[in-house]
């Protein structure tokens, strides 16, 4: 009881009181429909349980720093993305294990990026309907893949999936598939939790924190376009950060209590310290040879030649050259040419601390 009236008393604070009347009418909105619709939620949940069981699988936030990570390494390992994640797909010569989007105002704005996303995806997870009230799975065709989840908005660890509690954040709930999936190590990859207030964007009404942005400028993901122009999400402020923090501690208190799983963080900028610091490469373990290769055979699948066709250049070059048609840079100069130039290029690597470029 006490817990709930904390919520209520920050609600109130952070957003307003008119707040409390518009998320009680979204919970009863949702209850409503979950109680007339037929839903398909619990259909392919018990043929999957446990079936990765033993296997470890990457779990990939869109931070800023996947723009110094080197994903062309996890070309045959088990992966799970989100939300925008299909703005990294040229980039890459593999697509992703697994995909999902929860947050129902993200997944409204990008249904038809969803759907074409889970047409790759082994298998796709979303919210039959949205503990705010949005019905989902009427707006997907039918599919094999596609799997519904139930959520419930309150904090816990779900291992009787397709319930799933709310972390405040899409990888919360991802977690919680990948362990009744099996998997006994996750290794998260991107995932920075260092958030910007993104300035240029509006509110989309005077309460809560849904906002729209105006221009291909979010600071907050590997991409300028990721939440950019018409896009919708939620402003970053400190209190929403802070209700995540707290609910990824809550789950790292979990996961110490659990023999035969673990959560390790490979991200190579983290603000989050609750589970345990690894080198990605290190962890993968390839040979600078096999390294090599990996990286060769990216080029080749994008038709961009070999290593040694991409001239070296500096950042004035590029500047003041722009219809250069392939170019590698070192990794300090390309990570303050890739907001600009995300729309012109394929973006590759790093390989060897240089990003490669390739005109499309």
């Amino acid at each position: 009881m006490n817990n709930i009236i904390s919520k209520i008393k920050a609600s109130i604070k952070n957003e307003g009181f008119n707040s409390i009347f518009i998320k009680l009418f979204r919970r009863f909105r949702s209850f409503y429909f979950k109680l007339i619709y037929k839903r398909p939620t619990k259909r392919g949940w018990g043929k999957l349980k446990n079936n990765y069981e033993g296997k470890t699988v990457y779990l990939i936030g869109n931070g800023p720093s996947l723009n110094k990570t080197p994903l062309f390494l996890l070309k045959n390992e088990y992966t799970m993305v989100f939300n925008r994640f299909s703005l990294m797909l040229d980039r890459l010569n593999w697509s992703p294990s697994f995909y999902s989007t929860t947050d129902d105002l993200v997944l409204e704005n990008i249904i038809d990026e969803a759907i074409d996303l889970s047409k790759i995806a082994k298998y796709s997870f979303f919210p039959d309907i949205s503990f705010r009230g949005k019905v989902f799975f009427k707006k997907f065709p039918k599919a094999d893949n596609i799997l519904w989840v139930n959520q419930k908005p309150k904090l816990g660890f779900s291992t009787k999936l397709p319930d799933v509690f709310l972390g405040g954040t899409t990888i919360y709930e991802g977690i919680q598939i990948l362990k009744y999936l099996g998997f006994n190590k996750i290794i998260l990859v991107g995932v920075d939790m260092s958030y910007k207030i993104h300035t240029t964007a509006k509110k989309i009404s005077e309460y809560g924190s849904e906002i729209i942005s105006s221009k291909d400028d979010d600071p907050n993901h590997f991409d300028p376009r990721y939440f950019g122009e018409g896009k919708k999400y939620h402003q970053p402020e400190e209190y929403i950060i802070n209700n995540i923090f707290n609910s990824l501690k809550f789950l790292s208190e979990y996961v110490n209590k659990c023999k035969d799983f673990e959560i390790l963080n490979a991200s190579i900028e983290s603000k989050l310290d609750y589970f345990k610091k690894i080198d990605l490469e290190l962890e993968l373990g390839f040979s600078d040879y096999e390294k090599e290769k990996m990286f060769e055979d990216l080029l080749r699948d994008k038709n961009a030649g070999s290593t040694g066709t991409f001239p070296l250049v500096t950042i004035r070059k590029v500047e003041n050259y722009l219809e250069l048609n392939k170019f590698r840079i070192k990794l300090k100069e390309a990570l303050k040419l890739i907001p600009k130039l995300t729309n012109k290029y394929t973006i590759m690597g790093p390989f060897k601390n240089e990003i490669y470029f390739l005109k499309h």
